[in-house]
């Protein structure tokens, strides 16, 4: 049965470029020019600044757009400053000087990047965003630099992805930095797969420390028949880069954003107005028929581990409220957390169900460090206080329950 989709009322008619959410009903869409903030799941929505190409909130008050410039909120989107300026914003060609990714480890270091002619598209910062550096080396990318993509993993690695020109030849060039320490170095096990030769990436995605998606399209070459990965549009890695591979889903267009809620359940918006879910890591895909009219998917966003939304051309705004399990069947085992809510220590009760994996996520959808200390117990000590959902999988089975994190 095809997920379905609600489409929403959209303030404003006019393309939007990204959204992310901190809970199921407060989160935001932008265009080039405009955020906009909703508090009650998309019903309803109002303008708190400027827009820009990519928005992430590194917490539920401190959020960052990256557009003309990067641009910060430490009030939860109420007000918006500017904090950085790109580097070329007065050269000839200014309007195509912006910055189109932003991404952070914790809310203290983030990167961002974008298109720029003759300099460094690429910054980083370590102190919350006051302050912003050029990182990446002159000789990443010849004159015409255009870093088109950013992620971080669970563990902090942050990762950059640049289209670059080398003659006829033109290809999409992966780095990554672990630490503050490190300098930017080639992912070489993806800059040496033939899948990335003549492909443009469009955006990439990082779910836990060692599985990465990176979408985009492949642009034909001039000069020679195509390559045998043409229609290749997603290449994902499941050893930290090391090694990729392609789906074998073949989509048939550009592939704008790629997210998942959890291990399982993924999604996948191109410029067609496609979106496409997986529930079962990647190994499948199929198409969800949305009511897009045709308009391109643009960005999708996880809202609280409940609620899925993505936005596209022409205002378009999509929601989508997720099942409370991803198996087809609906007799997944039931799923106990004692004590919750809890400071340390919680015992997973799933009735006669052998011992599964167990993840845990907090309310923006991100995958938490935790110690798992037997088959059926964990320990979240190290966990901030709030709300988590825990996920439980055995096989294609899988059960989720709020979990409680209390202070000490």
């Amino acid at each position: 049965m095809p997920a379905q989709w609600q489409v929403l009322t959209s303030p404003r008619n006019q393309s939007m470029t990204a959204t992310y959410f901190i809970s199921s009903d407060t989160g935001f869409v932008i265009s080039a020019n405009d955020c906009f903030r909703t508090t009650n799941g998309g019903l309803q929505w109002s303008r708190t600044g400027p827009g820009g190409n990519s928005i992430y909130f590194a917490s539920k008050t401190l959020g960052f757009i990256a557009g003309k410039n990067i641009l910060r909120s430490t009030d939860g989107g109420n007000t918006w400053r500017t904090v950085h300026n790109h580097p070329r914003r007065d050269e000839f060609n200014e309007a195509m000087n912006t910055y189109k990714a932003i991404s952070f480890k914790d809310e203290l270091h983030g990167v961002a990047a974008g298109y720029c002619w003759a300099c460094r598209a690429s910054v980083t910062t370590n102190d919350g965003g006051e302050t912003w550096l050029d990182t990446l080396p002159y000789h990443v990318f010849p004159p015409q630099g255009d870093c088109r993509v950013v992620a971080v993993s669970s563990n902090g690695t942050r990762y950059v992805g640049c289209w670059t020109i080398a003659e006829w030849l033109q290809f999409t060039e992966l780095f990554s930095r672990r630490s503050e320490s490190d300098w930017w170095s080639l992912v070489d096990g993806w800059n040496l797969h033939i899948g990335s030769s003549w492909f443009i990436a469009k955006t990439m995605y990082w779910h836990g420390e060692k599985q990465g998606w990176i979408g985009g399209h492949k642009k034909a070459p001039q000069r020679t028949p195509p390559y045998p990965y043409y229609n290749v549009r997603v290449l994902f890695t499941t050893d930290a880069g090391e090694t990729w591979d392609s789906t074998k889903y073949v989509f048939p267009y550009t592939v704008n954003t790629i997210t998942f809620a959890d291990e399982l359940r993924g999604f996948i918006g191109d410029t067609a107005g496609n979106i496409y879910s997986t529930t079962d890591g990647g190994t499948t895909w199929k198409n969800d028929n949305v009511p897009s009219d045709g308009r391109s998917i643009n960005s999708i966003s996880i809202a609280g581990g409940s609620r899925v939304f993505a936005v596209g051309d022409g205002g378009l705004i999509l929601r989508h409220d997720l099942p409370v399990s991803v198996q087809e069947a609906n007799t997944s085992p039931p799923l106990h957390l004692y004590p919750n809510p809890t400071t340390g220590r919680v015992r997973i009760d799933i009735g006669e169900a052998e011992a599964a994996v167990v993840t845990v996520v907090d309310m923006m959808g991100r995958v938490q460090n935790i110690t798992l200390v037997s088959d059926n117990e964990i320990d979240v000590g190290m966990l901030t206080t709030g709300t988590y959902v825990v996920l439980v999988r055995r096989g294609a089975q899988v059960s989720t329950e709020l979990m409680v994190k209390a202070g000490e």
